[in-house]
């Protein structure tokens, strides 16, 4: 079974190369789909985020712990990444609807 999720990945660029930075997109890109050109260097961090499904019965705490090591794999180093994940199938959320009682009370407010 597959689950919607948003995951966004923050990394401390400050001791990367800019090889390196792309070498972290690349993994990025790799493991959620989120293309490179959607991605956000502000200072010394890298920011991405979209949505995509995990599959399989990968957990959450799953997929943040084999995307992190796939990162330092490639990097051979230890570069600090934060992953946030949201579930988006059951967000909360509030539904307004209007009828033509409303209508006609904004059209005549009297």
């Amino acid at each position: 079974m597959s689950r919607y999720y948003e995951m966004a990945f923050e990394v401390n660029t400050a001791d990367l190369t800019e090889e390196e930075i792309d070498k972290v997109k690349d993994e990025i890109e790799e493991l959620w789909g989120i293309d490179t050109d959607d991605m956000s260097c502000f200072g010394n961090t890298l920011e991405a985020s979209g949505n995509n499904f995990l599959c399989g019965g990968e957990s959450e705490d799953e997929f943040a712990r084999r995307a992190v090591r796939q990162i330092w794999e490639t990097l051979g180093d230890f570069v600090k990444i934060e992953v946030r994940a949201t579930f988006l199938e059951e967000l909360p959320f509030e539904s307004y609807e209007f009828d033509e009682d409303d209508y006609e009370e904004w059209k005549d407010p009297e």
